[in-house]
């Protein structure tokens, strides 16, 4: 066994949060020893990363870390939702061809941290359409870092956990540059183009960032055309100054925006205007006691305008003929004239009109934090940090109509000799041509003022603790106490377009929280293996949507405690990541789908295992799975928007620069549901079926600056739906008419190139 301390460690599956103590994991252990015999030092590759163990202390085995720059197998991600779905314990609500929101153990929304660079990231839209995984492409990141339970305070109160997405800050001894670009190609026009340039010297480096995808309406396994057409751009920009190994300073400015179709609600997201801007400093090894300082200063501003006409088309009433036909046989002049009348009067009567509705959401936020990292002695270490948040949310909305009225040709060639005292006995035809033309323009929301809706203040002050009680044994736990103010204005009802006020309007609430936790880790001497168990609690007030949707201002603050426990064995043949977590949740927010919310008490449990083993001859077998048992205490029901069990298995074939493999997915039914209730994000419809998904691929990778991926997903094409999902409505209510199918067959093609 190495002697020396690894301070890295990735690790299969996505982050040991916690496990169990170290004296029951022995018997585990003995039982792995004898499938895998133990080595010293032990480094495995896998889906999710590197890990390394050894002998001494993991510097965290809290965390689990992927990269980003890699094609993802079996499709290549196209938004950071995406880059989540195929981690055990994730699950997505999908929306349309974009924009999924993703669910950790079945939490989502606020309840799951999601940080871009290090800063907590929300949006506008009151219905949900832009997570803040939405404005993330894989391609311009280097990694993602996964914590699950409340198993940290540094980050937020994390009720589910936290979800990072960062770029990691380049360092240059001497003037070079580096490009990486991804290029891919899919069924239903899916494209893809991602750039990230970096280029620097020792005094410091400019990098650039950016993609644009799109997307076209994709097939489900039915045939049938699912409304989920996209496309969006993201620029990136960062400037960094380090004059020294140990100081940097960063500036960094970020835009994008993007139109989605939307396929689970009756309005479709035309504008994600997003603005950021932010300012980071760090200096280390300060002194033999201050070991780190950082500072960081953001501004974020999301323009979101969603509506129900600019991307669907509006079909013709029923009522209405492509042909209409009257025909008289006249024999006085008088005859003819009141033949011409009674056609006007029909074709007048075949004009319609239709309502058009625009809803224009803005979010600002204001964020500003810093913290200190000391070294009280050379086994204990003491961050303590502070953050504050301002965040200020309008809305404004328009109704309108527009009358539509047929182009007529009226044929009345038989009449033109008119022959007394015989009359006109030609046909007189009347012809209504499309398509249809309109006379009054759509609403044009800029034209209406914006209202102030839901301001948030709040301040936030933690400290974690680390102590190395041996070379293989830590202590580490952290508490953290926020303050949050919320003042709403006059919120109206069905998001600005009535009159009437919404529950809790015009209303001021003061609010406190508390979070902590305390983790035991044990790495073992003589194997690949650490275990760890933790408490932790964590505690949120309603958040933006649960205010301003479903009337929750004034329900009490949510409330998680939760034991988390972990087991990491990192053999030569087998890796292995096994998590488990048991929740009581008090004050439960709990929505249903007519627009109200109330608390509720719960309890869930469950885990995920993650497995690897190398087989023999550069074969590779793969397997996760993953189940949450949840229920509703308060009302003796299932908690709604529970996840049903799933598995996946993989087998994949190395030899030098070519690799293929295949996967499956399968999804056991649910029905353990309580139909009506769920979350901000969705609602239980009824139970489910289960399902199985196969997908392929192949890579090659000639050398390290290229790899080309090509794959095929849903092999037999196979017509299924997601239990976590939002379902088709018709109009504002959220009335369900039918489940959102997942796309069909698909085949992608990805090229990556690194120039460095």
């Amino acid at each position: 066994m190495q002697a020396q301390a690894v301070d890295k460690m990735h690790r299969s599956g996505c982050g040991c949060q916690v496990a169990g103590s170290w004296p029951g994991a022995v018997a585990i252990a003995l039982v792995i020893t004898l499938i895998n015999h133990p080595v010293a030092a032990a480094k495995v590759d896998d889906d999710f990363g590197e890990m390394t163990v050894t002998g001494t202390r993991i510097d965290d085995p809290l965390r689990g870390t992927r990269g980003l720059k890699l094609p993802e197998r079996p499709l290549p991600a196209g938004d950071g939702a995406e880059a989540l779905k195929d981690i055990a314990g994730f699950s997505l609500i999908r929306q349309g061809g974009a924009a999924s929101d993703p669910l950790l153990r079945g939490l989502g929304g606020s309840r799951l941290n999601i940080l871009i660079d290090g800063n907590s990231f929300a949006g506008a839209c009151n219905h949900r359409m832009d997570p803040a995984t939405s404005y993330v492409h894989p391609g311009a990141f280097d990694v993602l870092t996964l914590l699950k339970g409340p198993q940290s305070v540094r980050y937020g109160a994390a009720v589910s956990g936290v979800v990072s997405f960062e770029r990691e800050p380049p360092r240059f001894d001497v003037a070079r540059a580096e490009l990486d670009v991804n290029a891919m190609r899919g069924s239903f026009d899916r494209r893809e183009l991602a750039v990230d340039a970096v280029a620097g010297a020792a005094p410091g480096y400019l990098r650039f960032s950016g993609s644009d995808s799109a997307g076209d309406n994709y097939t489900d396994g039915r045939g049938e055309e699912v409304f989920s057409l996209y496309d969006r751009w993201d620029l990136n920009l960062a400037l960094g100054i380090t004059p020294d190994p140990t100081s940097r300073l960063e500036l960094s400015a970020a835009r994008s925006d993007a139109e989605m179709a939307n396929a689970t609600i009756h309005m479709d997201g035309v504008k994600f205007d997003r603005q950021s801007y932010g300012i980071k400093a760090e200096k280390t090894d300060i002194s033999p006691w201050l070991k780190k300082v950082e500072a960081h200063a953001n501004y974020h501003y999301v323009d979101h305008l969603m509506d129900d006409f600019s991307l669907r088309d509006r079909s013709l009433p029923a009522s209405l003929p492509s042909r209409i036909e009257l025909v008289r046989t006249v024999s006085t002049i008088d005859e003819f004239t009141a033949a011409l009348g009674e056609m006007s009067a029909l074709l007048g009567g075949a004009g319609f009109s239709q309502n058009f509705d625009a809803m224009n959401q803005d979010w600002e936020e204001t964020q500003a934090g810093g913290s200190f990292t000391l070294a009280a002695g050379e086994r204990v270490e003491v961050l303590l940090g502070s953050d504050y948040r301002k965040t200020e949310y309008t809305a404004r909305a328009l109704s309108g109509s527009e009358i539509y009225f047929p182009e007529t040709d009226i044929d009345i060639s038989g009449c033109l000799l008119f022959i007394a005292p015989f009359g006109c006995l030609a046909p007189v035809a009347v012809v209504v041509n499309n398509p249809l033309v309109h006379l009054n323009d759509r609403p044009d929301v800029g034209t209406v003022p914006r209202n102030t809706i839901v301001n948030f203040e709040s301040l936030g002050v933690y400290t974690e603790i680390a102590w190395q009680v041996t070379a293989g044994s830590r202590l580490i736990g952290g508490v953290r106490r926020d303050w949050r103010v919320t003042d709403t204005g006059a919120m109206h009802l069905n998001a600005e377009l009535s009159p009437g006020l919404a529950p809790g309007a015009n209303s001021h609430r003061f609010q406190g929280a508390w979070s902590g936790f305390l983790r035991d880790e044990y790495t073992f001497a003589e194997l690949p293996l650490t275990v760890a168990i933790g408490a932790g609690h964590a505690e949120r007030p309603a958040d933006y949507w649960e205010v301003y949707s479903f009337g929750g201002m004034f329900l009490d603050r949510e409330k998680n405690t939760e034991i988390d426990a972990a087991l990491v064995w990192g053999g030569e043949r087998v890796s292995a990541t096994l998590s488990a977590f048991l929740s009581r949740m008090t004050d439960f927010i709990l929505t249903r789908d007519d627009s109200t919310a109330a608390n509720i008490d719960a309890a869930r449990w469950g885990g995920e295992l993650d497995l690897k083993v190398r087989l023999f001859g550069g074969l590779i077998a793969n397997g996760a799975v993953a189940g949450v048992h949840a229920h509703n205490d308060t009302q003796n029901v299932p908690l709604a928007q529970t996840p049903p069990p799933e598995a996946r298995l993989g087998l994949r074939y190395e030899r030098g620069p070519l690799s293929v493999g295949a996967t499956g997915r399968f999804v056991a039914d649910q029905n353990r549901v309580h139909e009506g209730y769920g979350n901000t994000l969705a609602t239980d419809f009824g139970p489910t079926p289960g399902f199985a998904v196969y997908s392929v691929d192949a890579v090659f990778a000639p050398n390290r600056h290229a790899r080309v991926s090509l794959g095929i997903d849903n092999l037999t094409d196979r017509d299924y739906f997601e239990h976590i999902s939002r379902v088709n409505t018709t109009a504002t209510g959220f009335l369900p008419t039918e489940r959102v199918f997942e796309p069909g067959i698909a085949v992608w093609a990805r090229l990556n190139l690194n120039l460095d």
